[in-house]
């Protein structure tokens, strides 16, 4: 609607906005390239996945049901109050991140929530996010 150009100034700024806003920085945009994805052991994220899911795969190939994501983003924490809690399985580099800023709580993934091809692996992240963001 509105024209947006994409300058250092405007980029410089997205960077930043995501790092001290959201707690994670932009790492590469092939993160995976089989998608499966797994949560981090808790004694590194503190982040629970609460239905006991231990591995989830996003579409990443054309199919019938949802659109594919062939090259999901990699994520990392920007911060010491940003913790990784998902990572893909081939490459361990980090699929998830959760932010606890003090005054507010974010969740950021690699890629879109209704890509995940396991409906249980979906209400599992969309649970743990939202009793993440209570705690």
């Amino acid at each position: 609607v509105f024209p947006v150009r994409c300058d250092s100034t405007f980029r410089a700024a997205s960077v930043e906005f995501i790092q001290k806003t959201l707690g994670y920085r932009w790492v590469c945009d092939n993160g995976s390239k089989s998608a499966q994805i797994s949560p981090v052991p808790e004694y590194l994220s503190g982040f629970r996945m609460g239905g006991g899911t231990r591995s989830m795969s996003v579409a990443n190939k054309p199919n019938p049901r949802i659109y594919s994501v062939e090259t999901p983003d990699g994520l990392a924490p920007a911060c010491d109050s940003a913790k990784a809690f998902l990572w893909y399985t081939d490459s361990r580099i980090p699929a998830g991140v959760c932010f606890d800023a003090g005054g507010y709580k974010a969740v950021s993934l690699g890629f879109p929530i209704e890509t995940v091809e396991q409906p249980e692996a979906i209400y599992d992240i969309i649970s743990s996010s939202l009793k993440y963001f209570t705690l």
